[in-house]
């Protein structure tokens, strides 16, 4: 996907195919991000339930939460 885009679409559940939400997708490509990282914002419904089963989805596919920290330039 191309950087700062917004991306409508299905989280997907790949073992079952079931469609487990619609989503809105923010892609943002380094180095052009607060963190200096390629980040994706994933927008779902609300609900505590969906919005886990999503979030473990993404989580088993390789995608890692964000850590706190702080701006790259700001000082230590």
């Amino acid at each position: 996907m191309p950087t700062n885009t917004i991306n409508y679409g299905h989280i997907i559940d790949p073992d079952s195919g079931e469609v487990v939400d619609e989503v809105m997708a923010s892609v943002m490509r380094a180095p052009r991000t607060y963190t200096c990282e390629d980040i994706v914002e994933i927008n779902c419904h609300g609900g505590i339930v969906g919005t886990n089963r999503v979030l473990q989805l993404v989580l088993g596919a390789g995608a890692r939460m964000a850590e706190l920290g702080s701006s790259p330039s700001a000082p230590s």
